[in-house]
């Protein structure tokens, strides 16, 4: 089993994106994003010194840098065992399980057990309200198709719930189109893994931690100094805590937030790969990672949560994979990180970022039964649903939900 915790940031006009710590329960996530002024991110420091204070040797932190351009850091030496302990006794006093676990993020969207459960609940509601056996013989083992052909051609037999069932089922799969598919296979993505936010309790230890990196305040979260200060200012976008389990993974994405922290609480677990660079991380307890999803720019984008960040990079697209045995000028996010142990850490190349490894690809259940010779009747460009109805043209999964929210009673 392996968890991991993350928080993203952004910067002010800034928010904190995401970030995560992986660990033997856990995975914690931290996001940030900021505008950023020129020299509000520090240069990123000479990483691999060991030093003394007050006589006492502390442990060497070391840099490696993946990637200049878009900036990746694998940091090591930074976060002790003894705080990697303390943080996985809160999470275990805490009791994960009965934590309040999120169901919005785009893993849980792909879940193919959410799929399944849909189904499952159509069908259900299909048979004892008789209407499958209206449906033709092509479509009934079908759940979805069955549902709409009714919605269409015997609406009288659907309840209330059978409408909002069939509503929420096309927006999700409507909404899952968005992605590549051969992104997804190659990811090997089925199941979600358990995600929670990060308990209140957790976010004072995680403080210093965090200004050691990026050396400014992050609004929202506590210990981390004043908004007031002069210099750079952070804003913190959300925390997540995440629990791998075998077969459980990520769907690959680029993170909404100019900078994000992953904090590996264990060694177990899949690596954080970044298909598009062609390379993984191999968690390690206490390890951190570090990456920019965004190029500064004075336009920003988004706004979620509060938030708004840089002009987004698609070179950062990642996931976790399966387990296995300042200025809008600036050109890089490089001079906002004004930690001091980072400053004064030295620096390696590329030493930790490993090649991808090929991985199965995922034989997921095809999602929607498309009519491949035909494109949406409507004009769209998508591929049109293999379901025809008297009266009506084929059209895709989009207007299908369309078509639902004008026939719904």
């Amino acid at each position: 089993m392996e968890a991991a915790s993350s928080v993203p940031f952004q910067r002010r006009p800034a928010d904190i994106s995401r970030g995560i710590f992986r660990g033997r329960q856990t995975m914690q996530q931290f996001r940030l994003s900021s505008h950023l002024k020129r020299g509000a991110l520090g240069t990123f420091p000479l990483l691999l010194r060991s030093f003394s204070r007050h006589g006492v040797t502390q442990r060497r932190v070391t840099v490696d840098v993946v990637s200049e351009d878009p900036l990746i850091w694998v940091v090591d030496g930074l976060c002790e065992q003894r705080q990697v302990q303390q943080l996985k006794d809160v999470l275990s006093r805490q009791k994960l399980d009965n934590l309040k676990k999120t169901d919005a993020y785009v893993d849980d969207m792909f879940d193919e057990r959410r799929e399944l459960q849909e189904d499952a609940q159509m069908l259900v509601s299909m048979i004892s309200s008789g209407a499958l056996q209206t449906v033709p013989a092509e479509y009934q083992e079908d759940p979805l198709r069955s549902l709409l052909w009714t919605a269409m051609q015997r609406p009288e037999l659907l309840q209330s719930s059978d409408w909002d069932l069939a509503l929420l089922s096309t927006a999700r799969r409507a909404w899952c189109t968005q992605w590549n598919p051969d992104d997804l296979a190659r990811s090997g993505f089925r199941k979600s893994a358990f995600r929670c936010k990060v308990p209140e309790e957790l976010l004072p230890q995680l403080a210093p931690l965090v200004l050691d990196v990026l050396g400014a305040p992050v609004q929202g979260l506590p210990g981390t100094g004043s908004k007031d200060q002069r210099g750079p200012c952070w804003v913190l976008r959300d925390t997540t805590v995440v629990r791998y389990q075998p077969d459980e993974s990520q769907v690959p994405h680029v993170d909404t937030s100019d900078v994000t922290m992953l904090l590996y609480l264990s060694d177990s677990g899949g690596h954080t790969c970044f298909p598009n660079l062609g390379c993984s991380i191999q968690p390690r307890e206490g390890r951190v990672l570090v990456f920019c999803s965004t190029k500064p720019t004075q336009r920003r984008f988004g706004g979620f949560a509060g938030s708004a960040y840089g002009e987004p990079l698609d070179a950062t697209m990642h996931y976790g994979s399966l387990m296995q045995d300042s200025s809008h000028d600036e050109q890089s996010w490089r001079e906002g990180l004004l930690g001091v142990k980072l400053r004064d850490a030295e620096k390696t190349q590329n030493l930790q970022a490993q090649p991808m490894r090929s991985l199965p690809r995922a034989q997921r259940r095809p999602s929607l039964a498309l009519d491949q010779m035909k494109r949406c009747a409507s004009g769209c460009r998508a591929l049109a649903l293999d379901l025809t109805v008297p009266g009506t043209t084929k059209v895709c999964i989009h207007c299908w939900q369309r078509r639902l929210e004008q026939q719904k009673p």
